[in-house]
This record gives structure tokens, C-alpha cells and sequence, in this order.
């Protein structure tokens, strides 16, 4: 897979990343074990996920690009926010902790500048941004990170964060992804499990907060849950969040397409891993 790296623009040439390499994006979603819940979906009977009542119903997505991105979300303070930090940046100025670094192969663009803008040319594309660390087996871990995703595309699958070994498409983890015209979907590579939020979609052309928490590190009994501007909207249980190698680390971006995705483009700002539970939301 591909090095993390410092670099603040990266594309499919600047990688070393290509569609047989170990990782997330050399993977065939369609293959089972491999790591996608593509695959999984065709594999793997879905488990009923927790989804709280009185969520937004199940809405068609934009159908044209937004005409601005502004307001962008407020600057985080790397420097004073956090504790139990481990990675920190806000493509502003502001980081601490492990580098975050730029990611992009198989024709995806990552291009930083105040924030990430990820972009994808054709299915089985990367780019995002990254940060690895020493290997956590077991306690909680969050990855909160700003999304925005455009409209004028359809989602067939897009995984949009990853917490695990980002380098590998084998045990790779645990993947939050993007399905069927932009439901959340929890896919864990130890057990194929995949648990599905049915009855949200993730809005677009807006910018939203998304916190990724493992709440427990376990192969046989760890969870996971999903909050997107403070409330929950999808959580598992007793899945296997950790991988061979432990977690070592956190995604977020576009870590790769499945098959059949149409080019895509969504922006990433204030990226953060911790061990302990960030308060608030930028």
C-alpha cells in the first residue's frame, strides 16, 4: 500500500500504490475476503444495525455539484483541544502528533489546501489523507474528521474513513462506507460482518461532523458506532475490530472505490485521532 507521506498534493502518478498492491484500493470488492464490503454485500447477509428512531428518511441525492462549499467549518486548535491525542491537522496551520499525510493512486487526486479535496477518476481510485501509529489492541479509539460530499454523482461504493492497518487489503479492519446512493455501512475484514445504517443517508453539498468510534478493541466482541453531527446514526456490536496487527492506523478521504463507481469527489478538514472521546463538533 501506498507510504503515508507530507506531501500536500498527491495523484495517481505520484503513488506507488496500483491495482495489485496490498491495500484497500488494489483490493476486488467483489471477491470474497478481500477488503470491501462490496463483496461482503454479495457475500455476507447483512446484520440489522442499531438505528436509533426518528432519523431523516431515505432521500434521493443532489443532482448537480454545490455552487460553493462555504461556509467551511471552523478551524480546530491541534494544539490545546485534545487529550489523549494522536494525530492532529487541520490543513490550516494547526497539527500535532503522528504527520497526517496525503494519499492518492489509480487515478484519484488529493489536493490540500485549507482543506482536502478528494477526487476520483474511476472505480478502484484513492485519495486521502492518512496518519499511522503505534499498534492499539485494545481500549477505544475515535476518528473525527469534516465531510463534504458534492452532489451530481451517484454512490455505488465509496469507502469514506478506515481504522486498522491502512497498508493492506487483507485484515484490514474496520471500513465506514459510503453505499447505494450514500447509506453509511460499518464493513469489518475479521468476520465479513456488515452492518448497514438502512434508514439514513448521508446528506450532500453541506458540510457534516463524523466521529468513527471503535469503542472496543476486541476480534470477537468489539463495537463500533457512528455519530454525524452529534447524533447517532448507525452502531454494531461483537464484530472484529481488530485486525492481525492491531490498529495502527486511520483513513479518511476517499480510501478507495468499489467497482462500477462513477468519478466522485467529496473534501475531508480537521482531522483528528484520539484515545480518548472528542467533545463537540467543529
Amino acid at each position: 500500500g501506498p507510504a503515508v507521506n507530507d506531501a500536500g498534493t498527491a495523484d495517481g502518478t505520484d503513488a506507488s500504490l496500483d491495482a495489485d498492491d496490498a491495500g484497500p484500493t488494489g483490493s476486488d470488492p467483489t471477491s470474497p475476503g478481500d477488503g470491501g464490503s462490496a463483496g461482503a454485500d454479495a457475500q455476507t447477509p447483512a446484520t440489522d444495525a442499531s438505528v436509533p428512531p426518528g432519523l431523516p428518511p431515505t432521500i434521493p441525492p443532489p443532482t448537480s455539484p454545490p455552487t460553493t462549499l462555504e461556509p467551511v467549518p471552523t478551524n480546530i486548535d491541534c494544539a490545546t483541544q485534545f487529550t489523549g491525542l494522536i494525530a492532529c491537522d487541520n490543513f490550516s496551520g494547526s497539527s500535532r502528533g503522528v504527520p497526517v499525510g496525503t494519499r492518492a493512486s489509480n487515478g484519484g487526486r488529493a489536493v490540500n489546501d485549507q482543506y482536502l479535496s478528494a477526487t476520483t477518476t474511476q472505480d478502484m481510485s484513492s485519495a486521502n489523507v492518512a496518519a499511522e501509529f503505534n499498534s492499539l489492541t485494545s481500549g477505544a479509539v475515535y476518528l473525527r474528521f469534516s465531510l463534504f460530499v458534492e452532489g451530481g454523482f451517484d454512490v455505488q461504493g465509496i469507502n469514506i474513513a478506515s481504522l486498522g492497518d491502512i497498508n493492506t487489503g487483507a485484515d484490514f479492519g474496520l471500513d465506514l462506507n459510503l453505499v447505494r446512493n450514500g447509506e453509511l455501512e460499518i464493513y469489518t475484514s475479521g468476520d465479513r460482518a456488515v452492518n448497514q445504517a438502512k434508514n439514513y443517508v448521508i446528506p450532500r453539498n453541506r458540510w457534516l461532523c463524523v466521529l468513527l468510534k471503535v469503542e472496543s478493541i476486541d476480534s470477537a466482541t468489539g463495537s463500533a458506532r457512528v455519530m454525524v453531527d452529534g447524533q447517532e446514526v448507525l452502531a454494531a456490536t461483537n464484530i472484529d475490530t481488530e485486525p492481525s496487527t492491531g490498529i495502527t492506523g486511520a483513513s479518511a478521504g476517499i480510501d478507495w472505490t468499489f467497482n462500477q463507481q462513477a468519478p466522485a469527489k467529496l473534501h475531508v478538514d480537521n482531522f483528528v485521532v484520539t484515545r480518548d472521546h472528542p467533545s463537540g463538533c467543529p
